[in-house]
């Protein structure tokens, strides 16, 4: 199913002691779990009706109306599986992940716009997508590998970007904290 080299592996623990993994291979995200005995994975088929095992998220169709490609329309990857439950108990799953747009002209040349998107679901299987980007770095094309830690309504998600020195050349750790109305520590 997978088609390529698997990368990018993201955990998460259940109560039951059994794993999720959310990874990425050839541009789409895939899914694997283990049972109590813990002797192994077993892959996720994201589509059971079809013939052959599919991933849980892939990138998003091209638009045929000959508009800008979508911020997903490229690729996916950089997977990033939490869940989390409810204090009525119903469990809710958010995968984050890197974006890559088809590539479509921009600024007088031909470019892919990337951004961190974000999906959930409420089976662990079935996600659906956002819609829009949850961050955009405008200008920098380096954005990759989100992670989220969440402390009850605040969300502070670390990437990889670029443009993180005065030449705006070098990677570097970035942060961003949700809401808005919440600041991150400085660093002394």
């Amino acid at each position: 199913g997978e088609g390529s080299v698997l990368a990018a592996p993201s955990l998460v623990v259940l109560a039951t002691r059994e794993l999720v993994m959310a990874y990425a291979s050839a541009g789409t995200i895939w899914l694997a779990r283990t049972d109590t005995s813990g002797r192994g994975f077993t892959r996720v088929d994201g589509d059971p009706m079809t013939s052959r095992r599919e991933p849980i998220l892939t990138a998003a169709p091209v638009s045929r109306d000959g508009g800008a490609p979508s911020f997903e329309s490229g690729e996916v990857g950089d997977p990033e599986l939490e869940r989390e439950v409810t204090t009525t108990g119903r469990a809710i799953w958010r995968l984050y992940y890197s974006a890559r747009s088809a590539e479509g002209a921009m600024d007088g040349g031909v470019m892919p716009e990337v951004v961190i998107g974000m999906a959930g679901s409420f089976d662990g299987v079935h996600f659906e997508r956002l819609g829009a980007p949850v961050l955009r770095a405008t200008g920098d094309r380096g954005v990759a590998a989100p992670s989220v830690l969440a402390d009850g309504p605040r969300r502070t998600m670390m990437y990889v970007g670029s443009r993180c020195d005065l030449s705006r050349l070098r990677r570097g750790v970035r942060a961003n904290v949700a809401p808005v109305t919440e600041r991150l520590p400085t660093i002394e």
